[in-house]
């Protein structure tokens, strides 16, 4: 299946964008359009001070599956403990007979990050590391159908990066469908499907990375990040 939106720039540039379903498709940008791609796809650009962002998308009258958007940085509330930022989203969105399952995931993505730590902690007495993968568990168990991540690397410390790549493939290979803004190239060497190549809003090139040319293609993208960044 794909998913088709369409994308307008502050300076109205209009942006054709298709993702394919149960692949990852990264986008790299030049300077910080993947991120405004990303919050547009997810209807969070126009949003306010203490409004609600509603877990349930419909994107510029194309309806798309439920959709969890991650920040750069790990969007806690700072008056709620760990657990409670955790497991709060879930217990209002579903019933309480699914808790005890909700519980083994909780326990399963954790164990992954190796997260050993109080949960009961508040976010300001935790790393920005911690709260970042904090938040991202907590998507992750919204039983959410595409993972919009933005730069999912930033702010992690060595091993927390290792970690969330390793969590980002066991979603990859579980098929699940995810569009991740980010120059990374561990990140784009270890879950890229698809890269869209971005430059003032204009799509330069479509790359794709699980098929024979990935060794050339991965080639064409270190080049072209390493324009970008001299």
């Amino acid at each position: 299946m794909l998913y088709h939106n369409t994308f307008f720039s502050d300076e109205q540039q209009k942006l054709e964008l298709e993702f394919q379903s149960e692949k990852t498709t990264v986008l790299c940008s030049r300077y910080d359009e993947a991120s405004g791609i990303l919050r547009h796809l997810c209807g969070v650009e126009d949003i306010k001070d203490n409004e609600k962002i509603d877990e349930q998308l419909i994107t510029h009258g194309t309806e798309m599956p439920k959709v969890g958007y991650l920040f750069r940085i790990g969007a806690l509330l700072s008056n709620l403990s760990l657990q409670e930022n955790i497991s709060l989203p879930y217990k209002y969105y579903y019933p309480e007979e699914q808790w005890q399952l909700f519980q083994e995931k909780t326990q399963h993505w954790l164990e992954l990050f190796r997260l050993n730590i109080d949960l009961n902690l508040r976010p300001a007495l935790v790393s920005p590391s911690v709260q970042k993968v904090v938040s991202y568990i907590r998507t992750i168990l919204m039983d959410i159908k595409i993972l919009c991540a933005d730069d999912p690397l930033f702010e992690l410390s060595y091993w927390y990066k290792k970690k969330m790549v390793d969590c980002l493939t066991e979603l990859k290979e579980s098929n699940f469908t995810m569009i991740i803004g980010t120059n990374d190239l561990f990140v784009i060497e270890q879950v890229a499907d698809v890269v869209l190549l971005i430059d003032n809003y204009e799509i330069t090139q479509v790359l794709r990375c699980d098929d024979g040319h990935r060794e050339h293609n991965l080639d064409i993208i270190k080049e072209c990040l390493t324009k970008w960044w001299l």
